[in-house]
């Protein structure tokens, strides 16, 4: 240990104090600003046989979902359909987001495989991406042609950035669970939406509005449904080790 007197021992001092205020103001100022900086919650693994599944289904006159022309695009773009609200022929609900609250105690780190988000023939894909948060989440572009990503979460940090050829891309992250809804300026119809939960025990709904939700602890849960136009309900649950739990979430329509 090297020693030193007087008054440079407190000049010495008063410098690496200097340098630790300014070291924890530079850190401060990173973590709110750097969007990567997520904080996981408890490590905990899932422990539990409990599976909860079924079909999310909508009731009533089903709205036909309009044909956009997607012109212009690009050479060779097709035709599009309307993805606001898609029923199959009997009645089942996609992209519909469903999710359990409460229990035990739950979290794990996020998975590190990034979701992706791709602009293909001037439109989204898929239309609704559930991720978790913390999350990576690529978007991409399929497409020879300009697109902006633009969304104004409530939460979360806004963006806006643009993407000029096919094979760009970027990763971003989300700190807290919302709806983001994610559009292009340039094609005004280009329209999807990014889930974001802060649970594992999640799902989205398939063509036919079935679901699934596997290794869930036992214990009484909220299961909670949302959709883009339907909005969100909710309905209690108790799930069991090895006793699957079938429901049917139904949507009304007018």
């Amino acid at each position: 240990m090297v020693r030193v007197a007087g008054k440079r021992k407190r000049w010495v001092i008063g410098i690496l104090l200097a340098g630790m205020i300014g070291l924890g103001a530079g850190c401060d100022r990173g973590s709110t600003k750097d969007n990567s900086t997520v904080t996981a919650g408890p490590t905990t693994q899932l422990v539990g046989n409990g599976i909860v599944r079924g079909r999310v289904v909508f009731e009533g006159t089903v709205p036909e979902m309009r044909t956009i022309a997607n012109q212009p695009c690009h050479e060779g773009s097709t035709p599009l359909k309307e993805e606001t609200l898609l029923v199959d022929g009997q009645g089942g609900l996609k992209n519909t987001v469903v999710y359990l609250e409460g229990g035990p105690e739950i979290g794990g780190l996020p998975p590190t495989a990034p979701a992706v988000l791709d602009q293909k023939n001037c439109q989204y894909l898929p239309h609704v991406l559930l991720v978790r948060v913390g999350q990576p989440v690529r978007i991409h572009s399929s497409d020879p042609t300009l697109h902006n990503v633009h969304y104004d979460p409530q939460k979360n940090q806004p963006a806006n950035f643009g993407m000029t050829g096919a094979g760009q891309e970027k990763t971003v992250t989300f700190k807290f669970p919302e709806w983001i809804h994610v559009r292009c300026d340039v094609h005004p119809w280009m329209s999807a939406w990014i889930a974001v939960v802060n649970t594992p025990l999640s799902a989205l709904s398939a063509a036919d509005g079935s679901f699934q939700i596997e290794h869930i602890p036992p214990g009484r849960y909220k299961l909670v449904t949302w959709h883009e136009r339907l909005g969100r309900q909710e309905q209690a649950v108790t799930v069991e080790d090895g006793k699957p739990v079938e429901l049917k979430v139904k949507y009304a329509g007018s």
